[in-house]
C-alpha cells in the first residue's frame, strides 16, 4: 500500500492523497483539491481518502494521454481545436 502518513494523513498531502487527486475512477472524481493540506478538503467536504485501497486508473476523462515519455512531455504544447 502507498504512503498515507498515518496519523498525519489529514494534515499533509501524501502520495496516497495525490493518487486519489488524479484518479478517473468515479468515487474519486472532483475530490482532493488541496495542494498540501488535506484538512481543507475535510473542512469543505471534498476529501476522499479510503484506507486500504488505492485507485487503478488515472488521467483525464475523455482525453487520450500518449504512452511514450517524449509524447507526454510534448502533450501540453499540442494544438487543440478551437472551442466555439
Amino acid at each position: 500500500m502507498s504512503w498515507d502518513f498515518g496519523p498525519l494523513r489529514l494534515v499533509l498531502a501524501s502520495p496516497a492523497f495525490h493518487r486519489w487527486h488524479h484518479t478517473t475512477e468515479a468515487e474519486g472524481l472532483d475530490k482532493n483539491f488541496a495542494g498540501l493540506f488535506p484538512f481543507l478538503d475535510l473542512a469543505f467536504g471534498s476529501l476522499y481518502l479510503p484506507r486500504g485501497r488505492r485507485p487503478e486508473r488515472f488521467g483525464l476523462l475523455g482525453d487520450v494521454i500518449p504512452q511514450s515519455l517524449w509524447s507526454q512531455l510534448a502533450y501540453p504544447f499540442r494544438r487543440r481545436p478551437a472551442v466555439s
